[in-house]
């Protein structure tokens, strides 16, 4: 009976220091994966957005110079004494305003304003998931850091093999390094 006392105590000690160890396996995995999240969505920021911005600087750009020839085509109609060149102007003309008209036949809404409020909402999508991913990983970090100093994994768990992780913090010149302003003065 003795014996049978010392190995079932034997026995629960082993599970109770397997637990603890698994725990710490768990809490170190789950902020290995929510740092890797931070990772895959700073790079979709510095990859997607300084796209969007060109492809929105580009058609903003298109936009204007089709506005702009349009005034030149208005202005150059009244100065034009042949009927051919005034047919060729107004054909040129009925053009341009086509594409501007492409969408709202009733008043002129230009496509890059639509394009710089979708660039605007796909920016704050994409802060907002870094900023819940940081905070995830934050959160994770610290059960981590609970379940390895806390006892007995403190005494248990080699402190070398599993260190205190640190918390993601960003600088004020990390948080303001994309700036769209930058990024549409560029080219």
């Amino acid at each position: 009976m003795n014996d049978f006392l010392i190995i079932s105590i034997f026995l629960l000690f082993i599970i109770y220091v397997a637990s603890i160890y698994n725990r710490v396996i768990r809490k170190k995995n789950e902020s290995e994966k929510a740092f890797g999240t931070v990772e895959i969505l700073l790079k979709k920021r510095y990859d997607l957005l300084p796209n969007l911005i060109g492809i929105v600087k580009q058609f903003a750009i298109f936009e204007a110079a089709t506005i702009t020839e349009i005034i030149r085509i208005s202005n150059h109609i009244h100065q034009s004494a042949s009927e051919n060149e005034k047919v060729e102007l107004y054909n040129s003309l009925d053009k341009h305003i086509n594409y501007i008209f492409l969408n709202s036949p009733n008043h002129i809404e230009l496509k890059s304003n639509q394009n710089f409020l979708k660039l605007q909402a796909a920016w704050n999508e994409t802060e907002e998931q870094i900023s819940a991913a940081r905070r995830y990983f934050n959160a994770s970090v610290t059960e981590y850091n609970n379940s390895v100093e806390t006892f007995p994994a403190n005494i248990l768990m080699n402190k070398n093999k599993y260190p205190i992780k640190e918390y993601l913090e960003f600088t004020e010149e990390e948080k303001s390094s994309l700036s769209a302003g930058n990024l549409f003065k560029g080219n």
